[in-house]
């Protein structure tokens, strides 16, 4: 990736690296599992007895930083499905090169933090699978 941009003569500069990470699940109701994790306290907070009982989609998402990076993380659901983004992004003068941007941000430590909500999830949609395979 690098190499491209270093082509004699070349007019790009690089401003930032990014990484996305997108997941998919099809848990068998991913609302009510959504419900059940903490989205329900927060429909609660906002409309307090008069809160939505059925929902058709929900987006998520919220900006923050981490160490020395920006983090994106974004969630959307259906009733049929769970997407969730997740993206880390960093001003290129904090790394020598993409290949350095890849060794210091440790997706590892990303998706182990995103363990707790993912495997229940995965758990679900394989169950699902064995049923219908």
């Amino acid at each position: 990736m690098d190499s491209v941009y270093k082509v004699k003569g070349s007019s790009f500069s690089i401003d930032s690296y990014g990484v996305r990470l997108f997941l998919r699940f099809s848990p068998e109701n991913s609302m009510d599992f959504l419900r059940n994790h903490g989205f329900d306290s927060t429909l609660h907070s906002m409309f307090g007895d008069k809160a939505p009982s059925e929902l058709n989609t929900l987006k998520f998402s919220t900006r923050y930083p981490r160490e020395n990076f920006s983090d994106l993380i974004e969630l959307e659901a259906t009733p049929k499905d769970v997407q969730l983004r997740y993206s880390r992004d960093v001003a290129a003068a904090n790394f020598s090169s993409f290949h350095a941007f890849l060794n210091g941000v440790n997706l590892k430590d990303v998706m182990d933090d995103l363990r707790s909500f993912c495997e229940p999830l995965a758990v679900t949609q394989s169950r699902k699978r064995r049923l219908f395979a």
